[in-house]
């Protein structure tokens, strides 16, 4: 925002935040990205902690992949069946295992006679992705943890390791070095051109940081990372924050939180009316079938879809109830200090 010269316009804070806000203001607006981070990254963790109880029940906790659908199961809970590409991903694993083929020529033999996955041809990404899946076995693979399925199995556990064995002897073992992460790379500048610094190792052994000299060749020395880190740790023992301001601080973020938890009432509120809608319409269609205004079949067709809508709204639901919000009176603490 500073370097684009902008201004930011937050219509529900009655707020700008601009070059020329106030230091207190471009702090408290920190304080509330830093809380809005900690939201979301909360709630990712609690909807990964969902899924992960999913998992250990033998429910594929994502979508289904090919050859299976997503439906309701029982209590409501989402399950994988398989579906009309369950014969074509059979076939593939069935080729594949014989050996006498690749991804290549396998994806080519599958355009010959016709075989498709979704509606389209599968090409070579497609087929690894397939024959490399455990979750066609009745098993699934989840976060790096094998788990018993409650799901259908589409070939044998055989045929799958013959499958496995077949990538296992044409694939060639690539060694890929991972780059190392500098802890000040990216949000340090050159106080001479402007630059941003980055990280090197040198020996194996010690972190310099120099300027890329994308403006042209920089005269400025290499700096070592205890240097910047001294650096960094006296200005942070430098700052204060005057008791007035600190006070008003944190009545704004305890009235953020306060918003923030009745912004989520309402969510709830209004994806639970939603649902309420649906399941009055269910009633209302299934008295139809009742009274032979609708047929059986058209009733079964509406009623799945207006089911898989209930459902996802009560997902929807369960996630926003089981997010913490920002720990806020952690925050207050931590400014206390």
């Amino acid at each position: 925002m500073d370097e684009l010269g902008v201004a930011v316009h937050f219509v529900k804070e009655n707020q700008i935040i601009s070059n020329d806000s106030r230091a207190s203001e471009n702090f408290v607006h920190g304080i509330k990205v830093l809380m809005a981070r900690n939201y979301s990254q909360n709630l990712g963790e609690e909807t990964l902690k969902g899924m992960l109880q999913k998992a250990r029940a033998g429910l594929y906790p994502s979508f289904a992949p090919a050859g299976y659908r997503n439906t309701e199961g029982p209590g409501g809970r989402r399950i994988i069946v398989p579906d009309g590409d369950a014969p074509t991903v059979r076939l593939f694993f069935e080729e594949f295992a014989t050996g006498r083929h690749s991804l290549k020529v396998l994806a080519n033999h599958a355009k010959v006679q016709g075989w498709t996955i979704r509606g389209h041809n599968p090409g070579t990404s497609t087929l690894h992705m397939i024959l490399r899946k455990r979750i066609y076995t009745g098993d699934f693979d989840w976060n790096g943890v094998t788990y018993k399925g409650s799901h259908e199995p589409l070939v044998s556990r055989d045929t799958w390791d013959r499958v496995q064995k077949c990538f296992d002897q044409r694939m060639e073992t690539k060694q890929h070095r991972t780059p190392r992460d500098f802890a000040y790379s990216g949000f340090v500048r050159c106080g001479h051109c402007g630059c941003q610094l980055v990280g090197e190792l040198k020996k194996q052994r010690y972190v310099y940081y120099h300027c890329t000299g994308h403006r042209g060749k920089c005269a400025e020395p290499y700096t070592r990372e205890e240097a910047m880190r001294d650096q960094f740790a006296a200005s942070l023992r430098e700052l204060t924050i005057p008791p007035g301001v600190l006070q008003w601080l944190q009545e704004t973020v305890t009235e953020s939180d306060l918003n923030e938890r009745a912004a989520r009432d309402r969510e709830v509120k209004r994806l639970d009316e939603q649902a309420r809608r649906i399941d009055g319409k269910l009633d209302a269609m299934y008295d139809d079938r009742l009274e032979g205004r609708i047929s059986p079949e058209m009733y079964d067709r509406k009623a799945q879809d207006l089911r898989a809508q209930a459902l996802g709204l009560r997902q929807r639901i369960e996630e926003v109830r089981i997010s913490q919000p920002a720990p806020v009176a952690q925050a207050i603490d931590l400014m206390d200090l």
